[in-house]
């Protein structure tokens, strides 16, 4: 698939947190970011109005940590994103269309020029911010973008809030993703490391899958001959979007239901007569836990780790934890005890 992204689709990215719009960009974007293997991203040649634009972004939001500029930071250096420069010469016909239904706003007539250019390959999707966007777009009218495709060949044209092209439904965060399977898999390997914990189970025991309200327990690793016996349990968080997103308190709620079920469970089991000492992680790459979960977080006595990810992490398959931030938090500010390093 070859998509051209066009610049507003960034910048509505870096908007409010928690408007529609902003969430429709960024699930866009990390749809994009996850199929790179299958996707040629188009510049414009020989100009170079969408690049000039791209590079703007980056420069303007260098300190975020968002789908967006790590898209773009990618596109710009040419890594691990796989780009196609297509040429912006348009004929007659297509300069008189654009004129006459007012697709004069920059970068739109390049957009347009793209896809006419792009026909003689396997065709171009154009995606748009939904509506309303940063700058007027003839496209947004449907009988104008019905016109373009009909008039250029293996054309089309989509907006972030659309379905058109298979990224999932804006809210559905319950669903845990390849890379969040990835990230619980990392995060046992870094805790049995840190911790020393001499067994990990890496699948949760059926007896408390199966109890109320607990399911799946990211991280169990325990003691069995030890006096008294240390039981770690954890719950893993990746942040796909926003690092800035905290942990709240009904993830560690969460984890408090899970703890209380360990607990009975730890204690029925068979040949073990010593006491049992259950400590809770949390890890996550996000930056930090929310102001309203930090009591709960100090009345469990939750360590939390951040985890700093590899560089690029969205772009690439086979990235890394490549340390674990021990934080604490004291009259209310948030503290670094230390830094571990991951082999």
């Amino acid at each position: 698939m070859l998509l051209a992204i066009d610049p507003d689709v960034l910048t509505i990215s870096a908007g409010e947190p928690n408007s529609k719009q902003t969430k429709e960009a960024n699930r866009l974007l990390e749809w994009v970011a996850g199929r790179l293997s299958d996707i040629h991203i188009a510049i414009d040649k020989p100009k170079k109005a969408l690049l000039r634009e791209y590079v703007d972004f980056y420069q303007q939001h260098i300190d975020d940590e968002s789908p967006a500029l790590l898209l773009v930071e990618s596109i710009i250096n040419n890594e691990a994103v796989q780009t196609r420069q297509l040429q912006t010469h348009l004929p007659h016909d297509l300069e008189v269309m654009i004129e006459k239904y007012k697709c004069t706003k920059p970068v739109e007539p390049t957009l347009i020029a793209m896809g006419h250019n792009a026909g003689k390959l396997a065709g171009l999707t154009i995606i748009l911010p939904s509506q309303p966007g940063v700058r007027s777009r003839g496209l947004y009218q449907t009988h104008i973008k019905q016109a373009f495709e009909k008039q250029i060949s293996k054309l089309t044209i989509a907006y972030s809030s659309q379905a058109q092209i298979s990224f999932p439904p804006v809210e559905d965060k319950k669903q845990k993703t390849e890379r969040g399977y990835w990230f619980e898999d990392k995060v046992r390997s870094a805790l049995h490391q840190i911790l020393k914990c001499p067994h990990v189970d890496i699948k949760t025991p059926d007896v408390l899958m199966n109890a109320k309200g607990v399911g799946e327990i990211d991280f169990y690793g325990y003691e069995l001959k030890t006096n008294p016996r240390t039981v770690w349990i954890g719950e893993c968080k990746l942040r796909e979007f926003r690092s800035s997103d905290p942990i709240t308190i009904k993830e560690l709620e969460q984890l408090e239901k899970k703890l209380d079920a360990v607990k009975a469970y730890e204690e029925s089991r068979p040949n073990i007569n010593s006491s049992t000492s259950i400590q809770c992680v949390i890890v996550s790459n996000a930056d930090s836990i929310s102001e309203n979960a930090r009591q709960k977080d100090e009345e469990m006595n939750i360590t939390f780790y951040r985890a700093v990810l590899s560089k690029n992490w969205k772009f690439v398959s086979n990235w890394n934890i490549d340390a674990l931030d021990i934080l604490t938090y004291v009259n209310g500010k948030q503290e670094l005890v230390k830094r571990v390093e991951i082999c």
